[in-house]
């Protein structure tokens, strides 16, 4: 990762970092990681992004690293103590996905073929996060 981030310019960020992104008066906080599960199944997969929100407070998670394509959402309440009023705010969670086509490691360690693509974003000023495939 460090040499491909020397090699495109850019600074290397380690194995996960937060981006904070506004689009006009709308702030998202986001949570990107490479990421680390030892399940196999999908519902394992999920739980290891979603078990971030326990110690970080984002408004999305991105995690890597299980080649798999997911997205889940889930509701908390937050305090704005701005207004002093309770907001339910929504919180996504989005397993990367990946393009690596079945074989090599995945066959040696018996893993399941996986859909290969990649997640689409979409942020607005005016709706929740919207998450696609391609």
């Amino acid at each position: 990762d460090k040499m491909l981030a020397q090699r495109l310019g850019i600074k290397y960020l380690g194995s996960s970092c937060f981006h904070k992104l506004k689009i006009n008066n709308r702030n998202f906080i986001i949570y990107s990681t490479h990421g680390s599960s030892f399940s196999t199944l999908a519902h394992g997969q999920m739980k290891a992004i979603m078990n971030l929100s326990t110690f970080i407070d984002a408004d999305l998670y991105m995690h890597g690293h299980v080649h798999s394509l997911g997205w889940f959402q889930d509701e908390k309440f937050k305090v704005d103590m701005r207004s002093a009023t309770v907001k339910n705010v929504t919180r996504h969670y989005v397993l990367t996905g990946g393009f690596l086509s079945y074989g090599g490691y995945a066959e040696r360690k018996n893993l399941k073929p996986v859909r290969l693509g990649a997640p689409i974003i979409k942020l607005t000023d005016t709706e929740d996060i919207k998450v696609e495939y391609i």
